[in-house]
């Protein structure tokens, strides 16, 4: 028999073969492994992502809403500030009359 020719009967040259068959099952098995982790990889990253766009969506709302704040407390500062504007008014309004009506001289002129 030649090194090349295959013999069933030969129980040295089958144990080879099942040995052979058996690694590459295990290889395949590791390759389906590997195939299995990397799903679950990119499935986890998907939901990372998902988790990111969600988490970004929330951002973009608080920072709309505290802009509408920040506008609705400017809008408040210059009502104050009209307020203010028109109580100085009023103060120096008074006073004015007052002095008037007490120095007619003044008010002559």
């Amino acid at each position: 028999m030649s090194s090349g020719y295959y013999n069933p009967n030969n129980p040295r040259k089958e144990n080879i073969v099942q040995e052979k068959d058996r690694l590459i099952q295990e290889n395949d098995k590791m390759v389906y492994d590997q195939d299995n982790m990397v799903r679950e990889k990119i499935n986890l990253i998907q939901e990372k992502t998902k988790i990111i766009r969600e988490k970004n969506c929330i951002v973009q709302e608080r920072k709309k809403l505290l802009q509408e704040k920040v506008k609705m407390a400017r809008d408040i500062v210059n009502i104050a500030r009209e307020k203010v504007n028109i109580a100085r008014e009023k103060v120096n309004v008074i006073p004015n009359l007052r002095k008037e009506q007490h120095n007619p001289r003044k008010r002559k002129k």
